[in-house]
């Protein structure tokens, strides 16, 4: 159901990727007190990350939604009827494209979700630089404002956000711009700067060993894909490049993000 990682006085408990998306969410916990790191798709995740916490003991005072997808917040308000008075927060621009996007995803993914769709939107309030559990500071690192990493220096330890991602092919019809893309690239040389040992990323697979080679994967399938977007006409090209070049990824959206680089589909 999770993975423990250790910290200095301070535990980590990482939820397994949903069956959907391969998002996962983190509960960082010390002296009983609990930082809640993003809280998956449906609310059947939101259980699960609710029975981790009842059978750790911990109170979870905050909730930080590190990215404005609905398998980073669709979780929340389940989470919130257990413990109504935790803070859900998460940055200005995350919380402009909640409030953008969220009736549509709802739309979207009420048929996939069924009795799973969340009873409601909770629309959460900003926080800017750092969160603090039990005087131990997680600052929110990064230029970019629509990915917002947590990072604690004390655990050289990084978490949330859209940037590291593993696992599948990876969805790139948010960044369907060659330009975006060399701006992913960007964003992730900031995360390698600050020489991270621990690395939790927003969407994994299963036996993920948390390591900085996570920034290495996602930043060399950018590079790839990059390479052969330019060297293609159409997605099929695409798709069959990236298969060959990653033989053992499960598909995941590359079908829909070669059909959205390429203009085949639209995407906003």
């Amino acid at each position: 159901m999770y993975t423990e990682t250790n910290g200095h006085n301070i535990t980590y408990y990482t939820m397994n990727p949903d069956e959907v998306f391969g998002a996962t969410a983190t509960i960082i916990e010390k002296n009983g007190k609990g930082l809640l790191v993003d809280t998956q798709f449906s609310k059947t995740d939101a259980e699960k990350i609710l029975k981790v916490a009842k059978d750790k003991n911990i109170d979870i005072q905050t909730i930080y939604i590190s990215y404005s997808d609905p398998d980073y917040y669709f979780g929340a308000s389940q989470i919130k009827k257990k413990f109504p008075n935790a803070k859900l927060l998460a940055t200005a621009s995350n919380i402009e494209r909640i409030k953008e996007t969220y009736k549509a995803k709802l739309s979207v993914w009420s048929d996939t979700l069924k009795e799973n769709t969340p009873d409601e939107i909770i629309i959460p309030e900003e926080v800017k630089d750092s969160i603090s559990l039990e005087g131990t500071e997680f600052s929110i690192f990064g230029s970019d404002r629509k990915e917002q990493t947590l990072y604690n220096k004390e655990d050289d330890l990084l978490l949330g956000g859209i940037l590291v991602s593993t696992g599948s092919h990876l969805f790139m019809a948010d960044t369907k711009t060659i330009e975006a893309q060399e701006q992913w690239i960007t964003d992730l040389d900031e995360l390698t700067s600050l020489q991270p040992k621990v690395v939790i990323p927003g969407h994994f697979e299963q036996g993920n060993d948390f390591s900085a080679k996570n920034i290495e994967f996602t930043k060399d399938y950018i590079q790839k894909f990059i390479e052969v977007e330019k060297d293609s006409q159409a997605s099929a090209e695409i798709i069959e490049k990236m298969k060959k070049a990653y033989p053992n990824l499960p598909d995941g959206s590359l079908e829909m993000s070669a059909k959205v680089v390429t203009g085949e589909m639209d995407w906003e």
